[in-house]
């Protein structure tokens, strides 16, 4: 295990100094040590991992190895570079990357929808040395498993950090602007979905459902100048940039989907949403009538139900605990309602067994969830793509943090494209559920529209 201090050096500088290399990325909790103490940045993986058309190809050097299912090319990579190296960090190199909510056929017994939007379903690479900032003690270090020979060495990854950062040119900041966005469906299109999941509640198929519109939007400039603003103006518990060549991935996540640590897992699912205000009567006011919603806390219970359930596939009888319940956290812009349900895994159980019993998350699919990801299908016009999956990262240890990819952009081909939802139960109100789509999307649209928002619902 190699650990080296490298002062000066703070997370956007060390990315802006990596980017040039393959798939850099930074998975940050924001400037807000009280979110999250640490902030991780490599690039150039050794190996990756990537799945496209059903077919999973795992690269290591010049060796590709096929699979059918991405879970198990991610159990066996992290089998053959298993260890138990010191622990100084929460994560101190492993794979990063995210998973499409489209795999959920690899978990059950759904077709398969491919994206529109062409870009894998799933991508990790394997990435040793990563840079670590510590927020509360203000210093950078560099972390190396020494896991490989042929990675990158850290004395040539200290020197790209330490040469690069001092470049001011990379300290430019291009915002992309836009005048407008579309929407795949229409409001009326909308409203008319949330009507058919209602009527689907009647026939007593589900409980509730998750539906969501995706919004696109032209997108010029320098895309990381949208991870920055969003972190300056509204950061999120996993906020992420990766840039992945033809595409990247901007997350700024509230919603953790599983974390692992030292044999316990935990879920933390959001259900209820309230806009904030500025005025701090009103605010509170909007506190406690998100407690105190009916239909907020029915939908809020379900959800735990269900992950105590999916959690019950996976870890000991008797250790599954409910560790907070219908709790309020604040964003800058929003409210939310969140549960963390905990237990200890099994013995043998591994971080892949984990997803696959829990993919994707209850929060973003409904009750039941089989049935309720039928109905998704059956309604929602295009495919989810990376939203409502997961990413995040494994260590080599186990140990793993993975966020439901929710308030998550892709940027391809000079386009933005944004999903945007929320959980439908039998008394819900179509405008106000409409309404919470486009609130969720707001901290994106305060970004990237010029001179307000102009919403053209023509598509």
């Amino acid at each position: 295990m190699y650990i080296e201090p490298l002062n000066g050096i703070k997370p956007l500088e060390a990315f802006r100094a990596l980017r040039g290399l393959p798939y850099p990325f930074i998975l940050s909790g924001g400037m807000n040590p009280a979110m999250k103490r640490y902030t991780y940045i490599s690039a150039a993986p050794f190996l990756h991992i990537s799945t496209k058309g059903g077919q999973t190809v795992s690269t290591l050097s010049s060796q590709n190895i096929l699979y059918k299912d991405p879970f198990q090319a991610i159990s066996d990579v992290m089998e053959e570079f298993k260890a138990k190296p010191e622990r100084f960090f929460p994560f101190q190199g492993g794979i990063v990357g995210y998973l499409s909510y489209d795999l959920k056929s690899f978990v059950e017994d759904i077709p398969y929808r491919a994206s529109d939007i062409d870009i894998p379903d799933c991508f990790f690479g394997m990435y040793d040395p990563i840079f670590v900032y510590d927020h509360i003690g203000k210093i950078g270090y560099i972390v190396s498993t020494g896991i490989k020979n042929d990675t990158m060495d850290k004395i040539e990854f200290r020197n790209i950090l330490s040469r690069q950062s001092l470049n001011k040119k990379l300290y430019d900041i291009e915002i992309p602007k836009t005048t407008s966005f579309t929407s795949n469906m229409t409001k009326a299109e909308y409203i008319e979905i949330i009507r058919k999941v209602h009527e689907y509640i009647a026939a007593g198929d589900i409980y509730q459902a998750n539906i969501s519109q995706r919004l696109s939007m032209e997108c010029n400039g320098d895309p990381f100048s949208i991870y920055q603003k969003l972190l300056s103006r509204s950061p999120a518990q996993f906020s992420a940039f990766m840039d992945l060549g033809s595409f990247q991935v901007i997350c700024n996540s509230p919603e953790r989907f599983l974390g692992i640590n030292d044999g316990y897992i935990e879920t933390s699912p959001i259900k209820g949403t309230r806009p904030r205000s500025i005025v701090e009567e009103k605010d509170l006011h909007l506190i406690d009538g998100l407690r105190s919603d009916q239909k907020e806390l029915a939908e809020h219970i379900m959800i735990v139900d269900l992950e105590r359930n999916d959690l019950g596939r996976i870890c000991d009888i008797g250790t599954i605990s409910v560790k907070k319940l219908m709790s309020i956290e604040t964003l800058p812009n929003l409210h939310h309602m969140v549960s963390t349900v905990r237990g200890r895994l099994k013995d043998g159980i591994k971080p892949t067994d984990c997803i696959k019993a829990c993919f994707p998350g209850g929060s973003v699919t409904g009750a039941p969830k089989i049935r309720a990801m039928e109905i998704i299908d059956e309604l929602e016009p295009t495919p989810r793509g990376i939203y409502t999956g997961a990413l995040g990262y494994i260590d080599l240890s186990g140990n793993m943090d993975l966020a439901i990819t929710i308030r998550t952009a892709i940027l391809k081909d000079r386009r933005l494209f944004l999903h945007v939802g929320g959980g439908i139960v039998s008394d819900s109100k179509v405008e106000s559920e409409y309404d919470e789509t486009l609130l969720k999307a707001d901290s994106f649209l305060r970004t990237l529209i010029t001179d307000g928002i102009y919403y053209d619902n023509s598509l």
